[in-house]
């Protein structure tokens, strides 16, 4: 009879103390602590955000229809675009408004102050300058 020698195999083996109540209350309170601070980080990233204007990427070779401008506005210039002496179609760009005359602009039906503060606002980080 031959002795055959077995591998002894050893897991090892990790014993872990319980948490206890006291603990669990402390990492509670830890992760709560930090929820309210993410809360608060979040607002205050949200108000930011909501102060860039949604012309902030806007420039003069830019396509009027590919900025965020209103359908209002899209509507006003395509329907009164011979009374505004311009081009509105597709590929019409920012620096054509500064053929547009805001007095004009506003003797347009359905055309009102909001609808020029738009335009303005559009025009202004495109660097584009309306006429009077």
């Amino acid at each position: 009879m031959t002795d055959t020698k077995k591998e002894q195999c050893t897991i090892p083996v990790v014993v872990r103390s319980a948490i206890t109540y006291e603990k669990f209350q402390e990492a509670l309170k830890i992760v709560n602590e930090y929820k309210t601070q993410l809360e608060e980080h979040y607002k205050i990233a949200k108000k930011e955000i909501e102060g860039i204007s949604k012309f902030a990427n806007v420039t003069k070779e830019t396509k009027l229809y590919d900025t965020d401008i209103s359908v209002r506005c899209l509507n006003i210039l395509r329907a009164n675009d011979d009374k505004l002496g311009i081009d509105a179609n597709w590929e019409m760009k920012v620096k054509e408004l500064s053929k547009l005359s805001m007095s004009k602009f506003l003797q347009c039906r359905i055309a009102g102050k909001k609808t020029l503060q738009e335009l303005k606002e559009l025009c202004f980080y495109a660097d584009v300058k309306l006429l009077p």
